[in-house]
């Protein structure tokens, strides 16, 4: 009985990671957000999913100055 419990109680566990992640998936499509970046938008990622909304200073960098 305990192994059933405990399988089942993974089972939801790993379907809600599947879902989180494909969530996340949907939202990191590459594009940037923030139009007015002129070289493009931070990279870094958040623990809730969301991109930084910062500007990066130059071409070569891909995160921006608090997050290098």
């Amino acid at each position: 009985m305990k192994k059933i419990v405990i399988t089942c109680i993974f089972s939801v566990f790993a379907l809600a990671a599947t879902f989180a992640l494909a969530k996340h998936n949907e939202n990191s499509s590459g594009k940037t957000e923030n139009a007015e970046c002129k070289y493009g938008q931070c990279g870094y990622i958040k623990k809730n999913y969301e991109q930084c909304k910062n500007c990066v200073s130059n071409k070569y960098d891909s995160y921006c100055y608090t997050h290098s």
